[in-house]
């Protein structure tokens, strides 16, 4: 079947971003076109220009979301010197993904086309762009023949990489209460709240303290309290007025079940190399976490050690996955 035309390209404003190389730069005095060298086999050195070796012509859409090397996306345009970004290395056959230092930003007009993804994403980038596909790497635009004979996609080509970024879910009202029950149960700490002993004051929790440090995660868990009226001290001190908060919900629903489970993963949650996992020694919270993460489309496995050990639901997967959640 022919390969269909490209339509014509159309002028944007580009951003484009350069990364670190695997070669070796060595730095030459330059105070005329021809300089001597020293310690390499040639003697003379032409600098003709001044400015970036590379001279990179390939940008993006300066909207473009870019995975960064802490799993977070950022558009390529909002990018700085000294950010870190996930790029990827050969090993052997096999693709991996690194982290990679952006060394330089720049930005330029020129022609562009549109790229359509078969899951409905978009990309707008120069024709000069390259795209990792399971055929190697295929350029945005070019000619099967003649001296700009190159390598381009075509519409039987699969981008290599981790998939469309997933939408972030609604923080509305529902999610955030969940939050709350799933930061307070994953914190470990947390006193009986529920608990009803003969001669305890009813309604009565003690202040406690979380064993939280993030600031970030203390902050956000500090607002979604005051904003139901529940007082807190200096970020750690906790009322007695969590114990609705933290009740199990006969039938939670999506957004509650959402909340509970990024809660739960800034209490009790961890990130390694191919693996994320949420921790507890509480079998009835295991559950929920299955349960929540069943709702919501996640693939998971319940790791249950020896007795007196907390267990673990690991999210399986892969990267694609880890992303969503």
């Amino acid at each position: 079947m022919a390969e269909p035309s490209l339509p014509q390209p159309r002028l944007f404003r580009a951003t484009g971003v350069r990364v670190t190389p695997k070669v070796e730069w060595v730095e030459v005095e330059a105070k005329s076109i021809l300089n001597p060298v020293k310690g390499m086999g040639f003697k003379w050195s032409i600098n003709p220009y001044r400015g970036c070796q590379h001279q990179c012509v390939f940008c993006l859409d300066p909207a473009t979301p870019v995975l960064m090397a802490d799993g977070r996306q950022r558009p390529l345009g909002s990018l700085e010197p000294g950010d870190e970004i996930c790029g990827a290395t050969r090993a052997g056959r096999q693709w991996r993904y690194v982290r990679t230092e952006v060394l330089a930003v720049w930005r330029r007009t020129a022609p562009a086309f549109r790229v359509v993804l078969e899951d409905g994403t978009t990309l707008i980038a120069s024709g000069d762009h390259r795209f990792l596909t399971e055929r190697g790497w295929g350029f945005v635009a070019g000619t099967g023949q003649g001296s700009s004979r190159r390598p381009v996609l075509t519409t039987n080509d699969a981008l290599m990489g981790p998939g469309r970024f997933a939408a972030s879910c609604q923080r509305d009202e529902m999610y955030r209460t969940g939050y709350i029950a799933g930061l307070l149960r994953g914190d470990g700490r947390l006193p009986a709240l529920h608990d009803e002993r003969p001669g305890r004051r009813h309604g009565h929790v003690p202040p406690f303290r979380l064993a939280i440090r993030d600031a970030a995660v203390l902050a956000r868990c500090r607002a979604y309290l005051e904003e139901r009226g529940v007082p807190t001290l200096a970020l750690l001190y906790l009322l007695d007025a969590v114990r609705a908060l933290t009740r199990w919900p006969a039938s939670p629903p999506e957004g509650w079940q959402a909340g509970f489970l990024a809660g739960i993963f800034d209490a009790a949650g961890s990130s390694s190399p191919g693996a994320l996992r949420i921790t507890s020694q509480d079998p009835v919270t295991i559950d929920h976490v299955s349960s929540a993460l069943k709702t919501l489309g996640f693939a998971a496995v319940v790791e249950r050690p020896a007795a007196d050990r907390a267990a673990s639901v690991r999210i399986s997967g892969g990267l694609r996955e880890h992303l969503r959640f």
